[in-house]
């Protein structure tokens, strides 16, 4: 939880600077720069589609496939 936390606050800021930037070249609205900021920090945080968490582990399968093992009556097992 505090890493999704600390990232939501480093995109907060990334994005709040990226508007303050757009604010002096192209004089946006100021308020606009905290909305684009919360915006993107709520959606890193929420992660809607999970694209910024970690795949589920994978349990290994350990069943013998009966394909691999030799058995009688086949041209393999002699």
């Amino acid at each position: 939880m505090f890493h999704r936390m600390a990232i939501s606050a480093l995109w907060f800021v990334s994005f709040f600077c990226l508007h303050d930037l757009a604010w002096s070249v192209f004089g946006s609205p100021r308020i606009l720069g905290i909305v684009v900021g919360g915006v993107a920090a709520g959606f890193f945080y929420f992660d809607p589609i999970h694209l910024f968490s970690a795949a589920p582990s994978v349990a290994p399968d350990v069943r013998i496939d009966r394909r691999l093992t030799p058995t009688e009556g086949t041209s393999l097992a002699r």
